[in-house]
Order: C-alpha cells, then sequence, then structure tokens
C-alpha cells in the first residue's frame, strides 16, 4: 500500500489531478485520473489527509474516500480558485493582483532571508541554493516570497505547524 501523508485533488468533469506528498521534505507526486482510476488510486493509499475543492461533486468524493479511511477537508472555493491556473498553485494574495502591502513584505523579508540562506540546511536552504544560481537577486526574492506563501497558506488550511528542520541552522 502506498504511504502518503497529504493528498490534494483538483476535481473535474472527467478527469482529476491528484497531488500526492509521499514527506514532507519531497516533491509531489502528481496523477491524471479518470473516476475509474480515481477509486483504484486511493483504494492503492494508505490512509491519508484529503484536500479537495467543496463542490457539486465533491460531496460524492468525499464519502466515497471516508469509506476507504481517509480524512477529507473540503475548501471553500473562493480559496481555491485564486490559487489554481494551468495546473500549477498559486496562492492569489502574492501575485500582483493581490494585496500589494502583503507582496511587498514578503519579497523585503525573503530578499533579507537570501543573505543568511548559506548558513542554512534543509530542503528549503537546498531549494535556495539551486536557484541561485539560475536566477536574478531579485527574482529569486519573489520566488521565495511565492514558496513562503504557499507554505503559509497550508499551514493556517491545515493547522500544522512549520517544520523547522526544512530551513534548520547548519
Amino acid at each position: 500500500m502506498k504511504q502518503f501523508i497529504r493528498i490534494g485533488v483538483d476535481l473535474a468533469k472527467n478527469a482529476f489531478q491528484a497531488h500526492a506528498l509521499e514527506r514532507e521534505d519531497g516533491s509531489a507526486v502528481t496523477r491524471k485520473l479518470s473516476r475509474a482510476k480515481m477509486f483504484e488510486f486511493f483504494s492503492r493509499a494508505a490512509p491519508c489527509r484529503v484536500g479537495m475543492e467543496a463542490c457539486g461533486s465533491a460531496h460524492y468524493w468525499p464519502r466515497e474516500l471516508r469509506a476507504m479511511g481517509h480524512a477529507v477537508v473540503l475548501v471553500p472555493p473562493p480559496y481555491v480558485k485564486p490559487h489554481v491556473k494551468r495546473a500549477k498553485t498559486k496562492l492569489g494574495p502574492i501575485t500582483k493582483k493581490g494585496d500589494r502591502y502583503l507582496r511587498k513584505s514578503l519579497v523585503i523579508g525573503c530578499t533579507a532571508t537570501l543573505r543568511v540562506a548559506h548558513k542554512r540546511k534543509g530542503s528549503l536552504a537546498e531549494w535556495i541554493a539551486r536557484l541561485t544560481t539560475k536566477k536574478s537577486e531579485r527574482d529569486l526574492s519573489v520566488a521565495l516570497a511565492n514558496k513562503l506563501a504557499r507554505i503559509g497558506w497550508a499551514i493556517m488550511s491545515t493547522g500544522e505547524a512549520f517544520r523547522t528542520e526544512i530551513y534548520a541552522n547548519a
């Protein structure tokens, strides 16, 4: 049985997109699933937390997934729609259309964070080190601000605490 800690599901009419995390510091496993494959995928997964948008079909799927032992969380549509664009998850308030003060504060904070990132260890520090060679400092600050905004949204929506091991003192 496949072990995931959390699965996010994007519901549609004929095909669904599942984004599953095997561990906190790992990348997401992404699967495009038909209705029939949805049952197969979740029956092979050990019970875990599943998040999906609260829409019309979201009342059917939680019943089915809960019967398999999964803990299903429905997210209100206003919190989901701004975040999904071309199958990429983005946090609405950090975009240029969102809260300018929040965006500016996050980018300024991330610019300061980049100056000490080399003193840290963990998956976030490694991600910063990889992007340092590919992006300008300004672009990296914005990318880090977006990443931290998504982490913040995940923390607020799940109630989990920030895992300090992903960005710890070296």
